[in-house]
């Protein structure tokens, strides 16, 4: 196999309709030297906020699922887009969170072990506060899997095999695995 080929493959390996996947490694040596990893996404659950402006005297954050409840314990980070200076701060165990700061231009950073990580930029004007309602969508789920072939796999292929591996999560070995060509398994 030549290098521009590999090259090129892990150009390709990329999120296609909201699934990632990627070339983990070659080994020559093995009987199926190229191993692909994935994990599902849940592309219907995806991060927003909504900012209302007041004159209180502290800013306010509160973050929910899309199902509307509070997210204990987000890490969030205001970064000065001005100064790079930065405050960093964790929601209480119901989601919500104060902060004064300057005029200036901000980005806010959310990050949760169980939801995908969020940023936004967001505006202090002269003499208001924020209000931050933020939703967080939820994260690649924690199961992944490999796919372990004897050639290198197109994007086609991939996809193939990553909606069979869905459509059949209970018996994705044996519904998915094709033979001598492909194997399928959890990482665990």
């Amino acid at each position: 196999m030549n290098s521009f080929s590999l090259i090129a493959l892990l150009l390709l390996s990329t999120s296609t309709l909201a699934q990632k996947w990627h070339l983990e490694r070659v080994d020559t040596n093995q009987d199926y030297p190229f191993e692909y990893w994935f994990w599902f996404q849940n592309e219907d659950d995806t991060s927003s906020y909504n900012l209302t402006r007041d004159i209180s005297q502290f800013s306010s954050i509160s973050v929910i699922d899309n199902n509307g409840d509070s997210i204990p314990l987000v890490q969030c980070t205001i970064l000065n887009l001005y100064d790079e200076s930065e405050i960093r701060l964790i929601t209480d165990w119901d989601g919500h969170a104060v902060f004064d700061i300057p005029i200036g231009t901000y980005r806010m950073e959310l990050a949760h072990q169980r939801y995908d990580d969020y940023s936004f930029v967001f505006e202090i004007k002269s003499g208001e506060q924020l209000n931050l309602q933020i939703k967080l969508g939820l994260g690649p789920e924690l199961d992944g899997y490999q796919i372990d072939a004897t050639h290198i796999l197109s994007e086609e292929e991939i996809l193939e095999i990553i909606g069979c591996v869905r459509r059949n999560r209970s018996d994705f070995y044996e519904q998915c695995s094709q033979g001598k060509k492909v194997k399928i398994y959890m990482l665990i």
